[in-house]
């Protein structure tokens, strides 16, 4: 990950309002970089031993060491024989958590970037990715550069033009590696960042020393119930980015649209409108929610749209003025999403006409129901031989949720035949599998299961 190194500062600096227990001589340590991972330690790193979900890091103090680690973060009450066995080697900073405490020495070890930047937080089940293309694209478009810390990838482009892009191994990554790109990014010259934050993220203090400017909720349905156990925990990890992580002055943008998969399944986003006007209700600097949905009580709305095989057409109702959007995007899903996105950029203080060429410039969003051609026939090929051939499309969808939501929109364009290819692999959540196998049964004419993606 580029702009890892080139960083150095004193220790006892770095530890400045932390609460923790040092054992060892900080005074003249310096810090060149930081790491929780024992493998990719480098000479003169701050090594923070994170417990996991399949791993503690605090089995590899020893590797760290070897490996030229200058100082150990633990958890306070580890071990006292690891204490007294590396002690005499690194010092030993002993913290609460030492996820919290690692988040907060890199906001300050790379000059805290998030207050540099414009920080987009984009949190749902599904939606994500596709709102932040569409966040991008109209940032372009009102003159912004922006940062995608993303599902994709993680890229922007630098100050000479050229597009960087990183894999992305996590949606949201681990806060060292999150604030050192954030830090490469407000150096490049990168105005806004627009970062897709996961539920494990935020169960994981991965964000521990991040603050938003604006903070979005798509939707909330059955997902990852492997490690969030149930739906209210699962709500619960989501619901911190709106309490926890947004700057008092921040926006909050909440998608009220329901999609449920069976009767009587809660309202999320009514839910969380309702307890955050609770949980700011007479606070001092509290943050703006606005609303978003093809329902006429939310803020930003569409009551008249079309939606087919060439895409969406819509009028959408907003505070700043009315919007007549032509989109290829298709479904009524991807109405949502860039209702969510219009949403973002009027919180953000941008003008509708450039809001709205960016959103239209998003000709496809890759694997969200993203439509595909033969080679042999263009992609604008309108030709009554293209319109007799299939209509195929890939999507990324892995949840319940989004299944229905893919196969509904595809429904709603009168195919004469959908058929409909899908996996669920792994063991994580098989629970899962029942639910997507009855609405591919339910919503396709012919269904091919696979035993992975």
């Amino acid at each position: 990950m580029p702009g890892l190194q080139a960083h150095s500062k004193k220790l006892k600096n770095l530890l400045a309002g932390i609460d923790c227990n040092i054992t060892g001589d900080i005074k003249q340590i310096n810090i060149t970089g930081l790491s929780s991972d024992s493998r990719k330690v480098q000479p003169g790193d701050l090594f923070a031993a994170i417990k996991g979900f399949s791993f503690d890091g605090h089995d590899f103090l020893e590797q760290a060491v070897v490996a030229g680690s200058s100082a150990l973060l633990v958890n306070k009450g580890w071990q006292n024989k690891t204490t007294e066995r590396f002690t005499s080697q690194v010092p030993l900073i002993e913290v609460d958590d030492t996820k919290i405490a690692i988040g907060d020495i890199a906001a300050t070890f790379y000059n805290h970037p998030d207050r540099q930047l414009s920080v987009i937080g984009i949190t749902g089940t599904n939606g994500k990715t596709t709102t932040s293309f569409l966040v991008e694209a109209l940032l372009k478009a009102c003159g912004k550069k922006p940062g995608v810390i993303g599902t994709v990838n993680y890229r922007y482009n630098d100050r000479n033009g050229n597009c960087i892009e990183m894999e992305a191994p996590f949606t949201t990554p681990e806060s060292p590696t999150l604030f050192a790109l954030l830090r490469e990014m407000a150096d490049e010259g990168i105005t806004d960042v627009v970062m897709e934050v996961s539920s494990h993220a935020l169960a994981q203090e991965r964000l521990a020393g991040m603050s938003f400017n604006v903070a979005v909720f798509t939707n909330l349905s059955r997902e990852h119930l492997d490690f969030h156990r149930d739906m209210n925990h699962y709500y619960t990890s989501k619901k911190r980015l709106f309490t926890d992580y947004i700057k008092p002055e921040g926006q909050i943008v909440i998608m009220l649209d329901k999609t449920p998969l069976h009767d009587g399944e809660r309202n999320w986003g009514e839910q969380l409108k309702e307890e955050l006007d609770f949980f700011y209700h007479n606070r001092i600097g509290s943050p703006t929610i606005v609303t978003c949905g093809l329902n006429k009580s939310c803020n930003i709305h569409s009551l008249k749209f079309k939606n087919d095989i060439k895409g969406i057409r819509a009028e959408v109702i907003s505070p700043l003025g009315n919007l007549h959007l032509v989109t290829p995007l298709v479904g009524e899903f991807n109405l949502r999403n860039i209702l969510c996105a219009i949403g973002i950029g009027i919180m953000h203080r941008e003008v509708l006409g450039c809001i709205q060429e960016g959103i239209e410039n998003v000709k496809t969003v890759p694997g969200r129901l993203e439509r595909v051609f033969l080679p042999e026939t263009p992609n604008n090929d309108t030709t009554a031989s293209a319109d007799k051939l299939p209509a195929v499309f890939i999507d990324y969808a892995h949840t319940p949720d989004a299944l229905r939501n893919v196969l509904n929109a595809l429904r709603q364009l009168n195919p004469k035949r959908l058929i409909c290819i899908f996996g669920c692999g792994g063991d994580r959540d098989q629970g899962k599998r029942i639910l997507m196998g009855e609405i591919a049964a339910t919503l396709s004419d012919i269904v091919l299961a696979t035993s992975d993606n």
